[in-house]
């Protein structure tokens, strides 16, 4: 690797006007941008989301056994930065709402129609400026500042702010080794930290103030985002988190192929969801939890009727009959507050084949325990490290009665974790291992290290009786599974319209998958 020095001719902000200076700033909020040198490790753009982030290069390196994001825009000068905030005036009052007219990149169009407009009336024609790159600065100040390259490049899962003066941070897909990666990029003071924490609750549709300094929302794209304004309940001040929604989130083939889950793992989810046996995926934040259990909903038959509950839409499926729901909080222009334990209460009414929980933390379960107890497929996440966790912590949430129908349902529990891999060192998302219950005890009866599905298990044998089937059967659906996962994974079938193609298919007419699995 060799040492280079990456140039930062980002921001006017930092020069060419007062970052202090509402006025004069460029956008909403003041950023600076930092020099750093070490050795590359990746340099890219992002040309493949929009033509126009071309204009945008990243480079990742390593400096001193840390990592470090680099974002470098293109320079701009007085002039450029005055026509920006005249365009985003015409913007902001003139062009349809993000909801009416799809997302800012389908509008560049009718920004580059105003910023010729804008040099026009201003006399700049022979100024040569460059009208992609204003449309650029235009979008950019119109989604989220300084952060937006961070927000549209798809390898970034999260974007941390911890202080101002300190810089943001970012969890990158392909470099876990680091754990996170420093940018170089920076809020200058706290009042510009407050003021994109402002900014950013009212794109979330939320406000935020001394008085209420806390806010969890959902941007327009889908991210979920928490902050804390002032220095209310933060010290030194606000505090920012992004965790960031995938545009299009990961298959089971995409697991499978990032040695998230095996096979042999895959198809006993599948076969214990599709019996309707109650199943609970365990693990701490950020392991996976969610898309482990999105991926495993895109197995069940594809005509069955979901009903999903959750308190931040995360979940998607492609099944034609879903039914979703969302908790809503107490405020006074809402009104009362519809939370989980409701919803699932709700849910009964719907006559659904599978009623999903996002996460379960409270008093809901005893709903859900309900629920299941008269037919209804289970399934749902829990925040924990390890089984023992739902034996005790579980427990203490339900009382005696409910407890131990609780026990006496539950048929597996599937841990996920974030794990080191010892040879690269990088943080990968694995399931370490499946668990059945029997009573108080709990049975590890498949490991990350398994193969294929090599015993009939007691929940393997009851949902083998609960499916109508027998032993013969289950062993060849087993096999089915198995090479039509091998299948999809050898060919790289991970969209959803694939994969529920494939799987209708593989439901309603098992000659014809037979003969593609042959082809």
């Amino acid at each position: 690797m060799k040492e280079e020095k990456i140039s930062k001719n980002i921001s006017a902000n930092r020069k060419e006007t007062d970052p202090s200076d509402s006025e004069n700033s460029m956008g909403l909020t003041s950023m600076e941008f930092k020099e750093i040198s070490g050795n590359i490790l990746r340099e890219y753009n992002l040309k493949d989301v929009d033509p126009l982030l071309s204009l945008v290069n990243l480079t990742v390196i390593s400096k001193g056994g840390k990592g470090y994001y680099l974002v470098t825009e293109p320079s701009i000068n007085p002039d450029e930065s005055k026509i920006v905030r005249t365009i985003i005036d015409y913007v902001y009052n003139s062009m349809p709402t993000l909801e009416e007219d799809g997302t800012f990149f389908s509008r560049k169009e009718k920004v580059m129609g105003y910023v010729d407009k804008v040099i026009k009336e201003m006399e700049l024609q022979e100024s040569n400026l460059d009208m992609q790159k204003i449309t650029y600065f235009v979008i950019r100040e119109m989604n989220y500042s300084g952060i937006s390259p961070m927000i549209f490049d798809p390898l970034v899962e999260e974007i941390e702010v911890t202080s101002a003066g300190k810089p943001v941070t970012v969890i990158h897909r392909d470099f876990t080794e680091f754990f996170r990666l420093e940018t170089n990029v920076y809020f200058s003071s706290e009042r510009n930290l407050m003021r994109f924490v402002e900014r950013i609750s009212d794109l979330g549709g939320r406000d935020v103030s001394l008085a209420s300094p806390t806010q969890d929302f959902i941007l327009k794209e889908g991210h979920r985002v928490a902050v804390t304004y002032g220095n209310e309940i933060s010290l030194p001040g606000s505090t920012l988190d992004i965790r960031k929604y995938p545009e299009a989130p990961f298959t089971i083939v995409d697991l499978l192929r990032f040695r998230t889950i095996t096979i042999a793992e895959a198809v006993y989810m599948w076969i214990i969801a599709e019996a309707k046996k109650f199943m609970l995926i365990v693990g701490p934040t950020g392991s996976g939890k969610t898309t482990l259990l999105n991926s495993l909903l895109m197995l069940l038959n594809p005509n069955a009727k979901f009903l999903t509950i959750e308190d931040t839409p995360e979940l998607r499926i492609s099944n034609e009959v879903w039914v979703r729901f969302v908790s809503r909080s107490f405020n006074f222009d809402t009104g009362k507050e519809v939370n989980i334990s409701d919803l699932v209460k709700l849910s009964l009414r719907y006559r659904p084949d599978y009623i999903i929980v996002g996460e379960i933390r409270g008093s809901e379960m005893e709903y859900l325990v309900q629920a299941v107890s008269v037919g209804h497929g289970g399934l749902t996440t829990f925040h924990g490290g390890n089984v023992e966790d739902v034996k005790t912590r579980v427990a203490s949430l339900l009382s005696d009665v409910v407890a131990k129908e609780f026990r006496n349902l539950l048929s597996s529990v599937v841990v996920i974790k974030n794990v080191t891999d010892y040879s690269t060192k990088k943080q990968v998302r694995r399931v370490t291992g499946i668990w059945e219950t029997s009573g108080d005890t709990f049975e590890k009866v498949i490991s990350y290290e398994d193969n294929e599905v090599n015993r009939m298990t007691p929940q393997l044998r009851d949902a083998m009786n609960m499916l109508g089937w027998d032993e013969r059967i289950l062993r060849e659906e087993i096999k089915r599974r198995e090479e039509l996962l091998s299948y999809m994974v050898r060919k790289n079938i991970n969209s959803y319209t694939q994969i529920s193609s494939i799987l209708s298919e593989f439901y309603l007419y098992p000659e014809q998958a037979e003969t593609r699995l042959r082809s």
